[in-house]
């Protein structure tokens, strides 16, 4: 029973706050505009909940992990963005019973609370789990009612589900996404990679991103996405096969090969999530064995290969 949870969703004071904020527009660099409100604050304590029960964390410190989650955002009540972690880290005591927390579990959540946002001074296990389950709430509630439809929150749309996975080598993120989803967009909200990663660090952990089952993502140095080992081996294969197949005559056994061993790797079986790696020819040909030809001969269930 998450009693400090269930009894700040009562607070009648807590949910008054939390209403106002949801009628205000947090825009920044005029193009943010995402949800800051109750249904977020929920998400996130669903995901704190995740995190802190595969760490193995005891019911008290989910209960206080999942209440932090409530109270992360609440600084935006003062109407300011830029510094509403640090807002929010020195108000939230209003809307809890002190009597219900120890000196130590306040500190722990004022901290937690405080670095929420970059992540840069992670000291307990709930300030590890807010962070990360903030930046795993990138789902198309965050920007379908946006009063900004740009290209990065139409994108954010086609987001999902997102899932995490921690065991005792990995921390994995997995998105679940629409097949045209264009993983480039990541790039303009960098911290939906940057702080897993220091999750994953903290814990010494491997950090692994999926996108559709899809080990597709690492970032360099300069921040930017890169295909991760696996999928530059891959994606390496896939030029070279399709450079070989537009060059010669092949049969529609190679063709068919070829998609088959792609389908192995992607159980959507849609080649969108490599666009961003694959130098365009390489994509279209592929795109159009796999819309054309290919589709044909799946179509056909043939079991054994007949050249053309």
């Amino acid at each position: 029973m998450m009693n400090l949870y269930n009894k700040l969703l009562n607070n009648k004071q807590y949910i008054i706050t939390v209403q106002e904020i949801e009628q205000m527009k947090f825009i920044t660099d005029g193009k943010w505009d995402w949800e800051h409100g109750l249904g977020h604050y929920k998400r996130v304590a669903s995901y704190v909940e995740k995190i802190l029960t595969q760490l193995n964390a005891d019911k008290r410190t989910i209960d206080l992990g999942m209440t932090c989650a409530l109270l992360h955002d609440i600084g935006l009540s003062k109407g300011d963005k830029l510094d509403h972690a640090l807002e929010s880290s020195k108000i939230f005591t209003k809307y809890i019973d002190k009597n219900d927390f120890s000196l130590e579990e306040i500190e722990i959540v004022r901290q937690a609370i405080l670095d929420h946002s970059k992540g840069d001074n992670i000291q307990s296990l709930i300030g590890l789990a807010l962070v990360l389950a903030d930046k795993l709430d990138i789902t198309y509630h965050r920007t379908i009612h946006s009063s900004i439809q740009d290209v990065m929150n139409k994108e954010i749309q086609k987001i999902k589900k997102v899932d995490i996975i921690i065991n005792d080598k990995d921390l994995i993120v997995q998105y679940f996404t629409e097949p045209d989803f264009d993983v480039s967009i990541l790039k303009n909200w960098i911290k939906a990679i940057t702080i897993p990663q220091k999750a994953a660090s903290y814990l010494n952990r491997n950090y692994i991103l999926l996108i559709n089952n899809q080990e597709l993502i690492n970032l360099n140095a300069e921040n930017k996405i890169t295909p991760s080992d696996n999928a530059i081996q891959f994606i390496t294969k896939l030029q070279n096969q399709t450079n070989y197949l537009k060059n010669n005559e092949v049969s529609f056994k190679e063709k068919f090969g070829l998609i088959q061993d792609y389908s192995k790797h992607q159980e959507q079986k849609d080649l969108t999530n490599y666009k961003y790696f694959l130098n365009s020819s390489a994509y279209d040909y592929l795109k159009g064995l796999e819309q054309s030809d290919i589709k044909q001969l799946k179509l056909s269930k043939i079991s054994s290969y007949h050249d053309d």
